[in-house]
């Protein structure tokens, strides 16, 4: 039976990512109808996400207990005179280019752990991520198994490298230096995807759309992997860029290297790969 906690975050979780949703999308179908340069898209997606925090923040004041809400510049307590019984990743607005440009792969993320001063992604209990162009929402809690909309999802039993799909993030200054260390997985890959909204891409590991995700940039805030629990509780792996598991503190502005994958012996491969083509 699922503890009152994790059924109560859960459904807190949902109704906070919906709420964004109905107050982001129609916005973002206006704009859709406009013709404006990168410059103002940029401008239109930084809007939309101080929008979707301020939504989340103000639905979560006036529903939920006291909690320590970390976004990707803030880390905040709602009410400093009471005692915290949650922290609350969330981002309530990714892949906001794919957004303003009319791509139908952006949404938002919520993950929850009980509150305690050195809590790491290690601890979290209940996870959500919602696509906001197709309302589709993924579910984890801890021990419960992963879902898409309410349906259990398992992720893709791949084991070659030269045939599987997949995801990469690419969004670095140098492109050529990442480029590098990923060659030895280039070489062999079958196929790769770039979709723009991170917490998405490794929910389309957990349901076994593509085989693997790999973002070991450096640059992801730690907010972006509110769906960890989603691809573990799926049946599928995922690590830091060593193949340690993920042990990263809950606290702002902290930032992950990962790679997450269908399974344990592919997840090897790319990990040995990506170990030979950084040397």
């Amino acid at each position: 039976m699922v503890s009152r906690f994790r059924s109560k975050w859960l459904k807190l979780c949902k109704e906070t990512l919906e709420l964004v949703d109905d107050t982001i999308t129609p916005r973002i179908e206006r704009i859709m109808r406009r013709k404006v340069n990168y410059t103002v898209f940029k401008e239109l997606g930084k809007k939309l996400h101080i929008l979707a925090d301020e939504v989340a923040e103000d639905y979560l004041r006036e529903t939920a207990d006291n909690v320590v809400l970390i976004d990707h510049e803030f880390e905040k307590v709602l009410r400093e005179d009471e005692e915290p019984e949650a922290i609350v990743l969330i981002n309530a607005f990714d892949g906001s280019q794919n957004g303003v440009r009319g791509i139908s792969f952006y949404g938002g993320s919520m993950a929850v752990a009980r509150y305690k001063s050195n809590a790491t992604l290690e601890d979290l209990e209940v996870s959500v991520v919602r696509n906001f162009a197709t309302n589709d929402v993924y579910t984890a809690v801890l021990e419960e198994g992963a879902f898409l909309n309410d349906m259990p999802i398992h992720p893709s039993v791949e084991m070659r490298i030269e045939d599987s799909i997949i995801g990469m993030d690419t969004s670095v200054p140098d492109l050529a230096a990442l480029i590098g260390k990923l060659e030895g997985v280039l070489r062999l890959v079958k196929d790769v995807r770039r979709m723009g909204c991170s917490s998405l891409e490794v929910c389309e590991v957990a349901r076994g759309a593509i085989d693997a995700f790999i973002d070991i940039r450096g640059r992801t805030d730690i907010v972006h992997l509110a769906s960890k629990l989603i691809v573990e509780e799926a049946g599928g792996v995922i690590t830091d860029d060593l193949g340690y598991p993920l042990k990263t503190p809950l606290k702002a502005r902290e930032r992950v290297k990962f790679i997450a994958s269908g399974n344990e012996k592919l997840h090897k491969r790319i990990l040995d790969l990506i170990r030979k083509s950084s040397n």
